[in-house]
């Protein structure tokens, strides 16, 4: 057959099959299998090929089709090395009617590399889509850690992901855990504030945040002293810090059931991560900072006139809707002017900070609401309470102050107390601030409630 001397010299290797066996192979089939021709002469093609269900394939499509091109499959040297292959094929037709063909197979596993490579690439793109977008979207920092935490847990898949934040309580650095995905919430509960020195050497991702490094364990079973062991199936433990130059802010903790799971490039991406999040984190609390400051009063520290206004009308929205009862109280300082007249106005800026803090003190928190009202006035938003509640705590706060007489220099205090009934806001205000005139025009240090005064 004269067509073989030609086909040896093809460079592209090819095969000619009688049925299932081979009758032909070229050198570049020898160099691309590592098999010598006579080892795969009289052979069936089936040798070449590891999957049966991909060589029955490709049969098939080649009869069904009168041949196949470019149909991708795995074939196997002699090395035992898997190649990722192209094949072409034409049908042959031989004299006692066996079918067969000629085909050329072209290795394509640097290819299938790079497409392999490149999709990882449009993976990583993705998440990092995702967290910038998350993290642009939105100046909440908890919305912001909860969405990225979700978004690496989506392109890992591995079973613990968290991130901390560095926070300061008198004088003490701790590490607190903003969101996790993973662990027991009973098991690790008790793990979510962690004093900074005493945790250093006893969780990694603790260690991580106290010396602002990188800091990997491939295998936690042999290196059980940096990690808390919340998981005994737990194996490899990535801890990376949250920094913006030279300040820490957190860290991001990632752990897996398998042994050295994390590469270079996912150290790389994670850290990509972690910058970013350092921005929106200073972000954030320059956002909070300027929040606070746009709402609080600048001499006492307590919140302003315009707050007040504020909550107010939030209150009396939830008692639209739901019903919820709440009180006002107005607290005008008694002889305040005398204060300055007599220490001047630097004293009487102390006497209205410790003012603000007391009551701020005398609260509760995150619910009441302490604002400055006017020069020397007071005000406190008693959420969710009846107007026998709210007297209690007023009564308590005239105890205090006059308790703390000397330090206030004999300041007293004359309160109006009113619960909302339905009345336009001006309405209220007003009822509250008669009451409260009430009260100071009676010779003060006392509280007045709507018609029915009480003598302290």
């Amino acid at each position: 057959m004269n067509e073989k001397y030609f086909l040896k010299k093809v460079p592209v290797p090819i095969t000619i099959t009688k049925g299932d066996e081979l009758i032909y192979v070229n050198e570049e089939t020898e160099n691309l299998t590592g098999y010598k021709e006579e080892e795969l002469i009289g052979k069936d093609v089936s040798l070449l090929y590891p999957s049966l269900f991909e060589f029955k394939n490709i049969k098939f499509t080649a009869v069904k089709n009168k041949g196949i091109r470019g149909m991708r499959t795995k074939l196997k040297r002699k090395d035992g090395k898997i190649l990722n292959v192209s094949v072409n094929v034409n049908l042959l037709e031989y004299e006692d009617g066996t079918s067969g063909g000629i085909g050329a197979v072209f290795d394509i596993t640097p290819i299938i590399h790079q497409e392999d490579r490149l999709q990882e690439n449009i993976k990583k793109l993705y998440m990092l889509y995702n967290v910038l977008k998350t993290i642009t979207s939105s100046l909440n920092l908890d919305d912001i850690i909860k969405s990225t935490v979700e978004a690496i847990k989506e392109y890992f898949g591995i079973e613990v992901i968290g991130i901390s934040v560095l926070t300061e309580k008198d004088g003490e650095k701790y590490v607190k855990v903003k969101y996790y995905i993973g662990y027991d919430f009973k098991k690790a509960d008790k793990y979510t504030k962690l004093h900074l020195e005493e945790w250093k050497e006893k969780a990694n991702i603790v260690y991580t945040i106290s010396t602002g490094k990188i800091s990997y364990i491939p295998d936690v079973t042999k290196d059980y002293k940096r990690y808390l062991n919340l998981d005994p199936d737990i194996r490899s433990s990535l801890a990376l810090p949250i920094k913006a130059k030279d300040e820490i802010l957190g860290g991001i903790v990632l752990e897996s059931k398998e042994v050295d799971i994390f590469k270079k490039e996912d150290i790389e991406l994670l850290t990509i991560i972690a910058d970013m999040l350092a921005t929106v984190m200073l972000n954030a609390r320059l956002y909070e900072k300027t929040l606070e400051l746009s709402i609080k009063d600048a001499l006492t520290g307590v919140y302003n006139h315009r707050y007040f206004y504020d909550q107010l009308h939030k209150e009396i929205e939830r008692y639209e809707r739901y019903g919820i009862p709440f009180s006002l109280a107005i607290l005008d300082l008694d002889k305040f002017k005398e204060v300055n007249d007599t220490y001047g106005h630097i004293e009487g800026d102390k006497v209205l900070r410790k003012i603000g803090k007391l009551l701020e003190e005398n609260v509760r928190k995150h619910i009441d609401t302490v604002c400055r009202y006017g020069g020397d006035e007071f005000s406190i938003i008693f959420s969710n309470t009846y107007l026998n509640e709210a007297k209690n705590v007023v009564d308590r706060i005239i105890e205090i102050i006059n308790k703390n007489h000397e330090k206030l220099h004999n300041i007293t205090i004359s309160i109006g107390l009113g619960e909302y009934r339905g009345e336009e806001d001006s309405q209220f205000i007003a009822k509250v601030d008669a009451l409260t005139y009430k009260a100071k025009k009676k010779g003060g240090n006392k509280v007045e409630i709507e018609d029915f005064p009480i003598s302290i």
